[in-house]
């Protein structure tokens, strides 16, 4: 038995005039709430307008958005068509992988769209995270397959990072020096103390043991990370603010909205 612990959306939920049509942000929610990439109080309807550029969007999200958007947030993702889509999934979530799958909409007909996040799989079935009314279905092999759209998945190529421990936080820049001598060569400043830095580096040991080593460089940092002990910031030269919580252990991009405070209260505004 894998069960990732991912959390349900339901895309019917809220006002949004897209709810209908939302299976593919409820999904990018799903993953990126359980991915640490998304504020807690992050919703659909923020996730749709990132894919699409539009807050006032009423179409549908295709793959290839989420790809760029789980890539955009520093997540490898790739789109693929395997032969075998089940055996796909169940090689994904034996990595702690997650894999946000397409289906037909209608079943019976054939017809149609929906997206689902493959979320826990045991030796009879796959559970599958459906955004329509927040519900759980159980596959089996036979019905991923023969319910898949075109075999469409997007393979989330990064398991989700356990809060640090404190051996962790000791021996991380021991167990990496690799990642260490990477990071600097790219002229990153390497502030190993810092709790970003040694997040960093898990991520980087994800990447390699999944044979993704080179997928994304890291953006050289322009200012030294600031920390109070309980939260840490770091600014890369992209303008994109990293944000550290103690309470969590994980990393959360800062969304537009909040830089203009953080900016301030780290003596980094313009």
């Amino acid at each position: 038995m894998v069960d990732l612990g991912i959390p349900l959306a339901n895309q019917l939920a809220g006002e949004d005039a897209n709810k209908h049509n939302n299976c593919g942000p409820a999904c990018g929610w799903m993953v990126g709430q359980w991915l640490g990439i998304l504020p807690a109080t992050g919703t659909v309807r923020d996730v749709k307008a990132e894919l699409t550029g539009d807050w006032d969007w009423t179409g549908y999200t295709y793959t290839h958005q989420m790809v760029a958007w789980f890539n955009a947030r520093g997540v490898p993702a790739v789109q693929v068509q395997p032969e075998d889509v089940a055996g796909a999934i169940r090689a994904a979530l034996d990595r702690g992988h997650a894999t946000i799958y397409l289906s037909y909409w209608d079943l019976a007909a054939r017809e149609g769209g929906h997206f689902r996040v493959a979320a826990a799989m045991d030796a009879d079935a796959v559970r599958l995270n459906n955004p329509w009314g927040a519900v759980i279905d159980r596959w089996t092999d036979g019905e991923v397959n023969g319910h898949s759209l075109a075999n469409w998945l997007v393979l989330i190529r990064q398991a989700r990072l356990a809060p640090p421990t404190r051996t962790e936080e000791d021996t991380v820049d021991i167990l990496l020096p690799s990642a260490k001598a990477r990071w600097e060569a790219l002229g990153v400043p390497a502030f190993t103390d810092g709790m970003l830095f040694k997040t960093y580096l898990r991520v980087f040991k994800a990447w390699v043991e999944d044979g993704q080593d080179g997928v994304r460089d890291p953006t050289p940092c322009v200012r030294p990370e600031w920390s109070d002990g309980a939260d840490a910031y770091v600014m890369f030269d992209n303008g994109v603010i990293w944000h550290w919580r103690a309470d969590t252990g994980l990393v959360y991009q800062l969304e537009v909205h909040e830089r203009g405070a953080v900016l301030e209260q780290c003596g980094w505004a313009p």
